[in-house]
């Protein structure tokens, strides 16, 4: 007689054969058991969340950036194509499903076995499965990490919050896995599920909603991203593309979820499944498109690669919006889980033959969040790789996998409509599975480096991060303009906004002519070819060349009359010029420091806020290096940790730009930082008024504030505060240094005026600049004849020799005839407590040729008016320089050294106008 079945050990110790019967009904346990096919109750709305939640992932926020990169025509093209394949592939899943009757293929690998073979199934598509489902909840639990971390840090600005590491908030998003991933299959993780599919429509129309209020920045700009090398603009493309993938997945868990639909022959699970997924598709064109749309609309190719980040304001809705996102990723991560959970689990109890027990499930659950945990703290810069997963792993399992299956399994007729159809999907597919990661590969070029906000160095190694390569002495380039006010998370991608604009970048190396630059990991693939290689100041390399004390160097013969640097003026009020500045210029502004280094009984401790590579920056980093003092550096501004960076190192000196001062002297930012090592603070690069002089006096009796005067032409400071009783000297910017000359000359006739009236300053010296780069005019305009520098700055001179600077020449208003300074207005203005920033620029009027006109920054629940604030200038100034008209604005552009753009403002308000 013959018997079928599978061999079990009795208790005797002899093998017997199980019954077909004992073997389905432990088929049917098992299957009671795993995850997938526990729970066959599902509603046709479940498709419709599980769907959203597993597709509009926090990508959405990175699609502007995506368009940044593929261009205006070919990104919303790839966009809608990408939506109509992925729809159609989408619905092929679900019809083969039950494509065989009586049979449910509940998994991918099911299906994949189906249509490629019991063995070659399992080989092409278990492969896929994993990189995808492995890959999306490790850069979910970064990307929740960092979601935190950003709340985290909105809600603290104005609170003293401990700065904690992404580390630690990755960990914090993994707390909640560890407890939700014992939930036991689809159905039971529904409530997470919608909550999820919630919060990605909410923060998807946080994102665009928010943009539309911002409206179109100034100066937007559609072209790609990359325009100074085609290779960056063709790498950023191709990553784009796999960015782009990556946003429309979800198939990889499509069978999986309709396999928790009811089926049955009147019946079938595709009918309610279809349904959900047309629901789930309409959300998803509500989510993606409004946001790529509007957001590159919006930012142009300056958009950040998380919308929110280039929002910035306001800071309340921004903060709900990252904790909507760490909603959304907890979901997305479960989903993506769920069919790892139901594999594992299977091969344990059915390969294995494990005991399909709550301690089995306990144990295989905890150790893969662990595992996805570890790895996202290990390598936080995983969800950089989004082109590269949705390139290598997405694009097969969503564009052509589902082609080829359907082309195997349902045999369509050659040429016929379905047969070109779902060819041309997989010739798209391939070629976008091909071209997705080179393109992330190539934009990735470099190295990661961690996040480092903060480093004291006593010896000076320069580690800073720059937008823009700033060409320098010998044709070499060093860094230039990192953002203002902004932090990074760990591991950001290179999606930072240039401060300056690539024309202006390509401007300055055709007029240097730079043979060797240095850049970061983050900007390299906006750098020229030049005759050298870049080099990567953020790699390992770099930093063991800076650190190694036996290299030998050619040594070189050096004139104090050759070329030091070229440095840039700050172009506030026109184009901006290349300064030459010689070994002698910088030695003489030195040798001032140097013969007044004061006696001290512990090191000076000096935090320096300026960007290096203006010249106020440099030049006090210069003044550092020859003092042996040390430096604590910020890689990039922020209010709060420059204070917390004062209240650890013990900080004796900052150096700051006026708005910071302004900030500690009228803000309540100060409140609950140990500030008492502070002796003084210098501010430079525009002038204070003395009553915020006076509030910080008032505030900080023990810190003595102090002003300085330089340019970028005197190759640094020329006048400044030196002795105590000068630094008291409130309104002045200090007397003049030594080895210097100066007067104050009438700017019509050139003769010079005596202590007291107001002219332009010249100034005369060996810190004195040897002309511009290639701008002869603007040099014999400037230099003129006995080595006296026009500084084009209206100032005066009082008898005890202390200069007070008034304004720039060309920013006086002219009223009726009348001079009005701006910057005097300005002062007036912020000493208003209501005011928190302010800026005057000339308005065009017939009658008086221009009039005053004020652009006021209120403090949040102000109700000052127009009509208060031209009466709180009237009381204190002539008639004639009064304001005329105020504007409210919700900020001032300045460049890093705390200047007024005014040419912004009168280009934003005033486009018409030709002052």
């Amino acid at each position: 007689m013959a018997v079928t079945g599978s061999r079990a050990l009795n208790n005797s110790n002899f093998y017997r054969f199980k019954s077909d019967e004992e073997r389905l009904a432990e088929e049917r346990e098992i299957d009671a058991w795993v995850p997938i096919t526990s729970n066959r109750n599902a509603k046709w709305w479940y498709s419709a969340f599980h769907n959203v939640t597993a597709m509009v992932g926090a990508g959405v926020l990175g699609l502007p950036y995506a368009l940044a990169q593929l261009g205006w025509w070919p990104g919303v093209t790839v966009l809608l194509i990408s939506w109509i394949i992925t729809f159609y592939t989408l619905w092929q899943m679900v019809e083969m499903h039950e494509i065989v009757p009586g049979k449910r293929f509940d998994r991918y690998h099911e299906l994949g076995q189906h249509a490629f073979g019991k063995k070659l199934g399992l080989w092409i598509i278990v492969p896929q499965q994993l990189i995808v489902e492995v890959g999306v909840d490790i850069v979910y639990m970064v990307t929740g990490g960092k979601s935190l971390m950003t709340f985290h840090d909105l809600v603290c600005q104005n609170h003293h919050c401990k700065d904690i590491r992404l580390k630690y908030f990755i960990m914090i998003f993994a707390s909640v896995h560890f407890v939700i991933s014992h939930l036991p299959d689809f159905n039971s993780i529904a409530g997470v599920s919608l909550a999820s599919a919630v919060m990605s429509l909410s923060y998807s129309t946080i994102a665009w909603g928010a943009t539309v209020k911002k409206g179109v920045q100034p100066n937007v700009e559609y072209g790609y991203k990359a325009t100074t090398t085609t290779a960056g603009t063709i790498f950023n493309f191709f990553s784009a593309l796999g960015e782009v993938a990556f946003a429309y997945a979800g198939h990889n868990v499509v069978l999986e979820i309709q396999a928790t639909i009811p089926s049955t022959p009147e019946k079938p699970s595709k009918k309610p499944m279809w349904k959900g997924v047309i629901v789930a598709y309409i959300i998803v064109a509500m989510c993606y498109f409004p946001v790529a749309i509007i957001g590159y609309w919006e930012f142009g190719n300056e958009v950040d690669g998380n919308i929110l980040e280039s929002l910035k304001t306001p800071t309340w809705l921004i903060a709900t919006a990252n904790i909507f996102v760490v909603i959304h990723v907890i979901g997305s991560y479960q989903i993506y889980a769920m069919p790892v959970f139901d594999m594992i689990e299977t091969v344990l109890v059915k390969k294995i033959r494990f005991k399909a027990t709550w301690m089995l499930r306990f144990v295989t659950r905890n150790i893969y969040v662990a595992f996805t945990m570890f790895v996202g703290i290990t390598f936080p810069f995983f969800n950089e790789l989004l082109g590269f997963f949705g390139g290598f792993a997405f694009a097969p399992t969503t564009y052509f996998l589902p082609c080829i299956m359907w082309l195997l399994i349902c045999k369509p007729k050659k040429f016929s409509l379905s047969w070109i159809i779902n060819w041309i999907c997989i010739i798209l597919g391939v070629l976008l599975m091909v071209i997705a990661p080179i393109g992330d590969g190539g934009a990735s070029y470099g190295c990661h480096v961690g996040r480092q906000d903060m480093t004291i160095v006593n010896r000076i190694m320069l580690r800073f991060r720059p937008s823009a390569p700033k060409p320098v002495a010998d044709g070499s380039a060093s860094g230039s303009k990192p953002e203002e006010n902004k932090t990074e998370p760990v591991g950001k991608r290179r999606r930072k906004r240039m401060y300056v604009r690539e024309s202006e970048l390509l401007r300055q190396i055709k007029l240097t002519k730079p043979v060797i630059a240095f850049a970061t990991s983050r900007n390299i693939q906006k750098m020229p070819k030049l005759k050298y290689p870049t080099v990567l100041i953020d790699s390992p390399e770099f930093e063991w060349m800076m650190m190694n004390t036996e290299m030998k160097f050619e040594h070189v013969e050096v004139n104090q009359s050759d070329l030091a640097a070229i440095m840039y003026s700050s172009g506030t009020t026109g184009e901006v010029k290349g300064v030459k500045v010689s070994h002698r210029n910088f030695i003489a502004s030195i040798a001032n420091y140097h013969a007044q280094k004061p006696l001290r009984d512990s090191p000076a401790v000096m935090l320096y806020t300026v960007p290096l590579f203006h010249v106020f920056g440099f030049h006090y980093m210069l003044k550092s290096v020859a003092l042996t003092e040390t430096v604590v550096m910020m890689e990039r501004f922020d209010l709060k940790k420059m204070l917390k960076a004062v209240e650890d190192f013990k900080v004796t000196q900052l150096v700051v730009a006026p708005p910071v001062v302004v900030a500690m002297a009228k803000g309540s930012v100060t409140h609950g930082y140990d500030l008492s090592s502070l002796e003084a603070v210098g501010s430079g690069g525009a002038p204070l008024g003395k009553d915020v002089m006076q509030a910080f006096a008032d505030k900080f009796p023990n810190t003595i504030l102090f002003q300085g005067y330089g340019l970028t032409e005197t190759s640094g400071a020329a006048f400044r505060a030196v002795t105590t009783e000068e630094m008291l000297h409130r309104g002045s910017v200090g007397r003049l240094l030594a080895n210097a000359e100066a007067k104050i000359v009438d700017p019509e006739t050139g003769n010079a005026l005596p202590p007291g009236e107001q002219g332009e300053l010249w100034i005369k010296g060996p810190t004195i600049m040897q002309g511009y780069v290639g701008d002869s005019k603007a040099t014999y305009e400037t230099l003129v004849p006995g080595g006296w520098l026009r500084t084009g700055d209206l100032c005066y001179i009082d008898h005890q020799g202390y200069l007070f600077v008034v304004d720039r020449l060309k920013e006086l208003i002219k009223y009726k005839g009348y001079q009005v300074a701006p910057a005097e207005l300005e002062q007036i203005l912020q000493s208003h407590l209501e005011i928190v920033d302010a800026a005057v620029i000339p308005y065009p009027d017939e009658e008086a040729g221009q009039l005053p006109m004020a652009f006021v920054v209120r403090r949040p629940q102000s109700a000052l008016d127009e009509e208060q604030v031209i009466d709180f200038i009237s009381k204190q100034v002539a008639p004639y320089k009064k304001i005329r008209r105020v504007a409210f604005v919700s900020s001032i552009p300045k460049n890093p050294s705390g200047k007024i753009l005014r040419k912004e403002l009168k280009r934003i308000h005033l486009p018409g106008s030709k002052l």
